[in-house]
């Protein structure tokens, strides 16, 4: 008997199942298992092998967009290395990456055709995520993994399950929030906690049809953190696993939107743009002058690479089509189609590398999806697109 394999969740788990293994990794190496760096390898191996079968589908989908979307990197990161050698150590350090991770996931994305596969898959990977933060929760309070003070990649992991069950709108999907939103208090930053909560908001009121379940989440919600006493969280996570929560410590002592030497950061990136506004310094130039640091912006990411006047309309044109999508969205997927923004978008203006981390290539991705399937006026249930390259 002919096996039948659904060619939209291969493209969806093989964009996605990065996370997941990003996720084990950080339990991996909080056991020491592994090395980080050994790790990391493995991740990347692990990843490449199952885009294989979803390149396959690409090849068959999206060809030209394929080979365009190759040529173009590999344009950028000849011209950045021949014209700019003091950026080849990033970008020997960054390329696989690059080129078998992110450039593969916007390209599973862009050529998936049936929104409601992507959904399952979307919801199965964010489940998942979401358990094995909570394993690794349960790790660190069982004192088997030491913990010091914060771990921004592991919010930022637990972001996307934050934002899919959020746009469920259900009682128990809301729950699942809660949990991740009370773990990423605890071990996470204060950036994806911000936009998780500002989506959920989002999700719950604008996007809310029941009035009456509207305002009960609210009001639930406003009572939970009433009722917290973060002083006494503070306290019980200092004697009972040993840290003080950074992001916990900053909102106890008022210092929520301090700044973490970002602005150091802007600052010397800002003023690297300016003196040399015309053709920019390559991919990963930002690293050159911050000793291996990347800008955590986007937008002054790309106008150091590209210079003031490319860049800035790349951004425009950029800022221009999400809308325009947007826009055009049926008004019952636009929630969905916001889950691209608030994680492939909004990180990057706080930190993160549009080259190195995948968010940037899920929002390029999920701009493309969308903008096909609101040409062909069919968000469900439409089975094959051509319109976009």
């Amino acid at each position: 008997m002919k096996i039948k394999f659904n060619h939209d969740k291969i493209l969806t788990f093989a964009a996605f199942f990065p996370i997941v293994l990003l996720t084990l990794q950080i339990i991996i190496v909080g056991l020491k298992i592994l090395p980080h760096s050994g790790v990391r390898i493995i991740s990347i191996v692990i990843s490449g092998l199952f885009m294989l079968p979803a390149l396959i589908i690409i090849v068959k989908r999206k060809l030209k967009l394929l080979l365009i979307s190759y040529a173009v990197v590999y344009v950028l990161i000849a011209y950045s290395y021949l014209f700019f050698p003091e950026n080849a150590k990033y970008i020997f350090d960054e390329m696989f990456n690059l080129l078998l991770i992110i450039v593969p996931a916007f390209l599973c994305i862009a050529s998936v055709s049936n929104l409601q596969n992507f959904k399952s898959v979307l919801n199965g990977i964010s489940n998942v995520i979401f358990l094995l933060g909570f394993l690794y929760f349960i790790l660190v309070f069982l004192q088997r993994i030491s913990f010091a003070n914060y771990n921004m990649s592991y919010s930022y992991y637990l972001l996307l399950p934050a934002l899919v069950f959020s746009s469920q709108k259900k009682i128990s999907s809301n729950l699942k929030v809660i949990i991740i939103l009370f773990l990423m208090l605890v071990f996470g930053s204060r950036g994806p906690l911000f936009i998780a909560v500002f989506y959920f908001i989002i999700s719950n009121t604008i996007y809310f049809k029941k009035k009456i379940l509207l305002y009960l989440t609210i009001l639930i919600s406003v009572l939970l953190i009433l009722l917290i006493d973060f002083n006494a969280v503070l306290v019980f996570t200092e004697k009972y696993i040993g840290f003080s929560p950074r992001t916990l410590y900053f909102i106890i002592n008022e210092q929520t939107f301090s700044d973490t030497n970002r602005f150091g950061i802007f600052k010397n990136v800002w003023e690297s743009i300016l003196d040399g506004p015309f053709l920019g310094r390559g991919l990963f130039s930002d690293r050159v002058i911050n000793n291996g640091t990347y800008s955590h912006n986007l937008l002054l990411e790309v106008l150091h690479g590209f210079g003031f006047f490319l860049g800035s309309v790349l951004i425009v044109y950029l800022l221009w089509i999400t809308v325009y999508t947007y826009k055009r969205t049926n008004k019952n997927e636009r929630n969905y189609f916001l889950i691209f923004f608030f994680y492939g978008f909004l990180p990057l203006l706080f930190t993160g590398s549009y080259i190195q981390h995948n968010w940037f290539a899920v929002f390029l991705g999920g701009i493309i999806l969308f903008f096909n399937l609101n040409k062909n006026k069919n968000i469900v249930g439409y089975n094959s697109i051509n319109d976009i390259t």
